[in-house]
């Protein structure tokens, strides 16, 4: 897309880090939030709930707990799927090693 002179919106980069949400790469998700604010692009409470679901299924409480954190920082307000996230740390990650792959 950037290649063809195309600015992503910000959708687009939501997409790149549910990508990495499902395949429990939450360093991945983590780049897709990093290029999002390069471009100079507005996060959303949907940005963060990718990012915090990420850490969450990869099993890194304290990743989604700074995410949690960073988005109420920023003003915004945590949804139900955003205390869903955080929830689910409770359960110790939710990947096996063939989702990781």
């Amino acid at each position: 897309m950037l290649e063809a002179g195309l600015q992503p919106y910000g959708i687009s980069y939501n997409a790149g880090l549910i990508a990495g949400a499902k395949k429990c790469e939450a360093a991945k998700a983590e780049g897709w939030l990093s290029k999002m604010q390069r471009a100079g692009l507005q996060t959303d409470v949907s940005t963060y709930n990718g990012i915090m679901n990420a850490c969450a299924k990869a099993g890194e409480p304290a990743g989604a707990q700074n995410w949690f954190e960073q988005m109420i920082s920023a003003g915004l307000k945590p949804d139900a799927i955003s205390y869903s996230s955080v929830m689910s740390l409770r359960k110790g990650g939710q990947c096996s090693s063939d989702e990781r792959l």
